[in-house]
């Protein structure tokens, strides 16, 4: 039994037309990339950068500050419907011994979406303990900056991730 082969010779025509088509597809894709990465991006992260820039190393001077005072810092979130919950923040100076008297505030940012921040101020529960009730535009992975502060010292600030189901 013999096998028939059948062949077309190349000609410039076909390899022009390969090249071309090629081509297209590649230009396809990737316009099809550019357009989802233009139409996902929120924008400007950060607000003043080039002066936050300019200011860093006031910055690393604070940090320092802030891990000799030993500060721990508990962050939790207690569920009480989709999204909706209460954030409670446990505050304990070197020693062990609970913090009163901050001034407490926490900004719950969502990483893959731009234009769902929320900005709440704690209050005091108990010493030590400060806590919001908070209603999320979406359940899922949240960054919070928290923001703690006694009169005459460098504020402290603290990022977590926090999971809210």
């Amino acid at each position: 039994m013999t096998w028939a082969r059948m062949s077309r010779p190349v000609t410039g025509r076909m390899v022009l037309w390969a090249f071309i088509v090629f081509f297209a597809v590649v230009a396809l894709v990737n316009g099809t990339f550019i357009l989802l990465s233009v139409k996902s991006f929120p924008g400007v992260e950060t607000e003043d950068a080039y002066r936050k820039g300019l200011a860093y190393d006031s910055v690393i001077a604070d940090d320092a500050a802030r891990r000799e005072r030993g500060w721990t810092v508990a962050i939790t979130w207690r569920s009480s419907g989709p999204a909706r919950g209460r954030l409670v923040v446990a505050v304990r100076a070197k020693d062990g011994a609970p913090l009163a008297g901050l001034a407490a505030r926490a900004l719950l940012r969502r990483p893959t979406h731009g234009g769902q921040d929320r900005t709440v101020r704690l209050s005091e529960t108990a010493a030590g303990s400060y806590g919001a009730d908070i209603a999320l535009p979406g359940s899922g992975n949240w960054e919070v900056v928290l923001h703690l502060g006694l009169p005459g010292l460098a504020e402290n600030q603290l990022r977590e991730r926090l999971v809210v189901p």
